[in-house]
């Protein structure tokens, strides 16, 4: 999964492309993106500041728990990291 764009994290819906087809196949993918929409919509700054702390993938973003957050960041890396040695 990708991070959010600004609009995602702002809840601007309406200037992304709602394409189903793309996620159909990933119904837990699919679920947090459909989260996203509840998020209410806050200012940019608070947004920025939020995705500072937690990052801008949507797991973490969504959850907002620095714990998980931390442990997400440290489990991401070492997976980055053990594909590169694999090359």
């Amino acid at each position: 999964m990708l991070p959010l764009g600004l609009a995602e994290a702002m809840g601007e819906m309406q200037l992304i492309i709602n394409d189903d087809k793309l996620i159909s196949d990933r119904k837990t993918e699919f679920e947090q993106l459909s989260r996203l929409q509840d998020i209410p919509s806050k200012s940019a700054k608070e947004i920025l500041e939020h995705v500072t702390i937690f990052g801008g993938f949507p797991e973490p973003f969504l959850r907002a728990n620095n714990r998980f957050s931390n442990k997400w960041r440290r489990d991401y890396k070492s997976l980055l990291l053990s594909a590169g040695e694999g090359s």
